[in-house]
């Protein structure tokens, strides 16, 4: 079972909770996490707390909440890591909607804890920021279609029913060009800038897909699977906002 499927058995409610420590580096591929840390509001914590059934521990003068691999962390801040808890899951990165934190935040986390183990993870970190398509979420992005609506595979027997392209001089974790998708645009294209809003993370293939659309957009993460599912079916893979 992966670390989505085993966070979403117990059911936390949206908004109170946020994945931290090797919890997001689990979920993206940088590395396994043996653990799940997940810092929690104190509202959360006070109904998990009193529902039974977790083991108390105390560290760094906080109580927390131990169980089946869990690590329930009532409060993040501290002197030297100011983000509270809230702020954490304000910014999160939200894959097939599980609340991660962002690699940003997890950098300045790590940065505050400074045990080896962080230093390690904060260069695995920017090794993989460097090489991923993460890095255009939210942004504008101009791409080249070279399989544009309409147009067939050159190899293999399927037709796009969306443009698909690339982002020139870039490169992907299979070596070529990041590519990407343009959906909410029903005619074919030779080029286009939009808006990036999620990424298509493959888990068992080393090429992620940018999701690109127009203003006045904003496609589910099953209207997005219903529009790539011609090609992504082939793959296992995340979405990633």
């Amino acid at each position: 079972m992966n670390i989505i499927e085993r966070i979403k058995e117990f059911n936390f409610p949206v908004g109170q909770y946020v994945i931290i420590g090797s919890g997001p580096l689990d979920a993206l591929g940088i590395r396994p996490a043996n653990d799940i840390d997940i810092a929690v509001t104190t509202e959360l914590f006070k109904t998990l707390h009193a529902s039974g059934g977790w083991e108390e521990e105390e560290r760094y003068g906080k109580i927390f909440l131990k169980r089946d691999g869990l690590d329930i962390n009532p409060e993040l801040s501290w002197s030297d890591y100011p983000t509270t808890t809230k702020e954490a899951i304000a910014s999160a990165l939200v894959i097939d909607d599980i609340p991660f934190m962002n690699l940003e935040e997890l950098k300045r986390f790590k940065t505050a804890l400074g045990r080896e183990k962080d230093k390690t993870d904060i260069a695995l970190i920017e090794k993989y920021q460097r090489n991923t398509a993460l890095r255009f979420l939210g942004s504008s992005v101009a791409i080249m279609i070279d399989r544009p609506l309409g147009s067939k595979h050159p190899k293999w027997d399927f037709t796009y029913p969306v443009n698909y392209g690339y982002i020139p001089n870039t490169k992907s974790g299979d070596g070529e060009e990041i590519d990407a998708y343009v959906l909410g645009v029903t005619t074919p294209l030779k080029e286009f800038t939009g808006r990036c809003i999620a990424i298509i993370h493959r888990l068992n293939d080393d090429d992620d897909k940018l999701v690109i659309i127009p203003d006045g957009m904003d496609p589910t993460d099953a209207e997005i699977r219903a529009a790539t599912d011609f090609q992504e079916k082939f793959f296992k893979s995340t979405i990633v906002r």
